[in-house]
């Protein structure tokens, strides 16, 4: 019995934003020009260093800059950037997803995509055709799940919700508005498409300072809120307390838990499909409770990565609050009741500050970054 024929390897070039082709130019053309103004000068020192820099460049970029591209060959997913290869098996790649993560990688651009692999840990790759790349890894891993937002890059057949089901499969696609569940402590959890944030999405506005920006303008009152230091409280009996007072003015009912997708911060479930809200921001959405709220993770933008536990962004299902922390803001927004706002002010290990809709969210001893 034969063999399938093995797939023809395919590479694929990394795609060059200008100011970074702009820094690969600037180094070997200043150390060219020190090393050849250092000939008509008769300083041996300055010649000498001159020259070892220019050499010590070339050296570097042959070494980990240069070339930088990617091949794919139905098995295998190669990772080229100067002289260091990496392998990676393509039924190892369960998720790709779009990507502006500024981590340090073999990727020329900052139109990235995501690689996600089996059993945790990402790469972030940066191919000048990005739907002959999905196409190729699909190729060789029919199962891989393509995220919504990568749906762009995506040829027509590739499904941009989950994985399509592998060939010769009855199936049907999933597709985004179907419900979706991941296996968590014993049981299975919701996944949330677009349907469930829609309100936010299409409530917020897109630019400015205000409070709107992160909560609809759809709420009886609005707050803002951080761990206090005057006393000091530990952020996890703020988060604590937070939930309390939330859970007080809720009915019983699930809450809808988003936990944004920084690169470096904890999603809960790293294969799940995710939503995009504000500035095209991927958000894992689950519906749960307040005790998952505070145990699922620990570690977000707003606390660092050893501390805080609470989701993102949460609301209940019949979404009379919401809470909502942006990615580069140090505190949390509120917009939930009259009622349930001045009980968050009126805690001290909350502290919220009471604001107008139209108010400057960031409360005024705090940075903005």
């Amino acid at each position: 019995m034969t063999s399938p024929p093995r797939q023809s390897t395919r590479r694929f070039p990394t795609k060059v934003d200008w100011w970074v082709l702009v820094c690969i130019v600037s180094g070997p053309l200043v150390a060219g020009a020190a090393a050849v103004g250092s000939l008509l000068s008769d300083d041996i020192a300055a010649m000498v260093v001159s020259w070892v820099m220019l050499v010590g460049v070339g050296l570097l970029y042959v070494a980990v800059v240069w070339p930088v591209y990617y091949e794919v060959d139905g098995e295998t997913l190669l990772v080229r950037f100067g002289m260091i290869r990496s392998r990676t098996p393509l039924n190892d790649v369960v998720r790709i997803r779009r990507s502006r993560n500024l981590l340090s990688s073999p990727a020329m651009s900052l139109d990235r995509l995501q690689i996600d692999r089996r059993g945790g840990g990402f790469f972030l790759l940066s191919p000048a055709d990005k739907a002959g790349f999905i196409a190729a890894i699909r190729e060789g891993n029919p199962n891989v799940t393509i995220d919504p937002e990568v749906g762009s890059y995506a040829p027509a057949h590739v499904g941009q919700w989950s994985a399509q089901p592998p060939s010769g499969s009855h199936a049907e696609p999933r597709r985004v508005d179907e419900r979706m569940e991941r296996t968590k402590d014993g049981r299975s959890w919701r996944i949330g498409g677009p349907d469930e944030v829609a309100w936010i999405a299409e409530g917020t506005v897109k630019h400015g300072v205000a409070v709107t920006v992160a909560i609809p303008p759809v709420f009886e009152a609005y707050a803002t809120c951080y761990p206090p230091g005057k006393p000091p409280v530990p952020t996890m009996v703020h988060e604590q307390t937070l939930v309390d007072h939330l859970v007080a003015h809720t009915p019983d009912q699930p809450w809808w838990l988003g936990y944004l997708d920084t690169g470096a911060h904890d999603v809960v479930f790293d294969d799940a499909p995710m939503v995009s809200l504000y500035f095209d921001w991927n958000y894992v959405l689950v519906q749960a409770g307040p005790e998952q709220a505070l145990t699922w993770r620990t570690g977000h933008t707003r606390a660092g990565l050893n501390e805080g536990a609470l989701p993102d962004l949460f609301f209940p299902a019949d979404r009379s609050w919401l809470v909502s922390g942006l990615w580069d803001d140090l505190w949390t927004c509120i917009g939930g009741s009259a009622a349930l706002i001045d009980a968050l002010h009126r805690d001290p290990a909350v502290a919220a500050r009471i604001i107008g809709p139209d108010d400057d969210r960031k409360p005024p001893e705090l940075p903005r970054y």
